[in-house]
């Protein structure tokens, strides 16, 4: 259906996390099957080259959450606070430096953390 329970049209920071993940995980396997991984690393090294300066919020000191195009076809990046950018520091591969992954667990803990788990939005 159409209906979704948090509608976010874009590019969403985990949805990108979680592709650079994904892409430096093929190239480890195919490393081990000894397959040509030079797809996967081009691929990956686009992702990491490009993320920070896309999604890093410096006034937030955390992530954009999503990066869309209004109407008129302005780039607009979403400074909403959602637990979904600590995929960005959790998964296998990340692409930003420690101080910055800290600087994420800390504005999810500070602004989402309850006695009973995330909050979804801040």
């Amino acid at each position: 259906g159409e209906w979704a329970v948090t509608p976010r049209a874009g590019k969403a920071c985990e949805v990108n996390a979680l592709w650079y993940s994904a892409l430096k995980t093929a190239s480890y396997l195919g490393t081990l099957l000894g397959e040509d991984i030079s797809l996967y690393e081009t691929l990956a090294a686009g992702v990491a080259s490009n993320f920070e300066n896309a999604f890093w919020n410096p006034e937030a000191n955390c992530l954009f959450d999503l990066i869309f195009q209004d109407e008129a076809g302005n780039q607009i990046k979403d400074p909403a606070i959602r637990p979904n950018q600590i995929f960005a520091v959790s998964l296998p591969y990340t692409m930003l430096s420690p101080e910055k992954e800290k600087a994420i667990v800390d504005r999810v803990e500070r602004d989402l953390l309850t006695p009973f788990g995330l909050r979804t939005l801040s």
